[in-house]
């Protein structure tokens, strides 16, 4: 099977979450994870269940933290032309049109790309995986750091791979918890 690697990948610290954006990469060894976007302390994404809106962070690192879930967080540089309330309305507006992840609906990736092609101007049709998200964000030099909890393990020399995967997987994985 084939890796994507991140490099220099550090400890994540608790207050990082409180300012700023991250794309969340939970249960980051899963075949796929499950993805967050975090905007000024503030969780946003969408699932099986729906959208979910305006959460609060620390709820998530409580559950991280408790069930020791190995999680990636990927520090999005702030735009410049966008104000933190800008960015808070734009991630709400784009993650409430989604009714939910379903086959052939929308993947937790929907918003986030969406997102990223509004404020970072990436080119959201050649994304279909968060590897490419990950690769265009890198080209657009929009990522400022990679940070994890939970994978101490996982990472030699500030390196960890990850499992590359298919649409085809991200589907079954749909189809199995739906």
């Amino acid at each position: 099977m084939l890796k994507y690697k991140l490099h220099n990948v550090q400890e994540f610290k608790k207050q990082y979450l409180g300012e700023g954006v991250y794309l969340i990469l939970l249960n980051a060894l899963d075949v796929p994870p499950h993805l967050l976007l975090v905007v000024s302390g503030k969780v946003f994404s969408i699932s099986t269940l729906g959208p979910s809106l305006n959460e609060d962070a620390g709820k998530y690192l409580r559950l991280i933290e408790k069930r020791n879930l190995p999680t990636l967080f990927v520090k999005l540089s702030l735009p410049l032309i966008f104000t933190p309330k800008d960015l808070l309305d734009k991630v709400q507006s784009i993650t409430s049109s989604y009714p939910r992840v379903d086959v052939g609906v929308a993947t937790c990736l929907n918003p986030i790309k969406d997102f990223c092609s509004d404020i970072y101007n990436v080119d959201k049709t050649q994304i279909n995986l968060v590897f490419d998200l990950l690769d265009e964000l890198q080209l657009q030099k929009s990522i400022e750091g990679y940070f994890h909890l939970n994978l101490s393990n996982e990472i030699v020399s500030g390196e960890i791979s990850m499992e590359k995967y298919s649409v085809f997987e991200v589907n079954e994985a749909i189809h199995s918890i739906a």
